[in-house]
């Protein structure tokens, strides 16, 4: 049995030229499957873990921060810290190590909904020029474990 996707990400991009927000070409961010490249969601059985990851398509612009927010509903889903550092995100490739994360945290919203806060950032500035990453690639990777098939089918 599927288990209905119920994931929600926000996300806010820092870009060099253009601070916080684009005049052009929008970046996006959106979240797959780990290791699948595919845009079809996620699929996992109750008490499979589900593996995913933040990727970002960068569109043409320069990047230099992201701040990613996903929410999803804890009476069917439970985040697996990645590795031993307790945290729910791992680090992805697409800064290419000009990055540092400032924030990995889970967030406790209410008796049914948990938030999860990914914030990562390039180095300070050299000569007024911030370091920064264009390209697609995989910002974050996270875990999820499955605990309960949605009473909602799976679309």
């Amino acid at each position: 049995m599927r288990v209905r996707w119920g994931i929600a990400v926000l996300f806010i991009l820092c870009g060099v030229s253009t601070a916080c927000g684009w005049q052009n070409g929008m970046a996006s961010l959106s979240i797959r499957q780990a290791g699948i490249d595919s845009e079809e969601h996620p699929q996992a059985k109750v008490g499979e873990q589900l593996s995913l990851e933040l990727f970002l398509d960068a569109q043409g612009e320069r990047i230099s921060g992201c701040v990613a927010f996903v929410s999803f509903d804890k009476t069917l889903f439970e985040w697996v810290p990645a590795g031993a550092s307790n945290r729910p995100f791992e680090q992805g490739s697409f800064f290419h190590g000009l990055g540092a994360i400032s924030e990995n945290a889970s967030l406790d919203l209410s008796d049914t909904e948990m938030g999860l806060k990914y914030v990562e950032m390039t180095g300070v500035a050299v000569d007024g020029v911030r370091p920064s990453a264009s390209g697609t690639g995989v910002l974050a990777r996270f875990s999820l474990l499955v605990l309960r098939q949605s009473a909602e089918p799976a679309e």
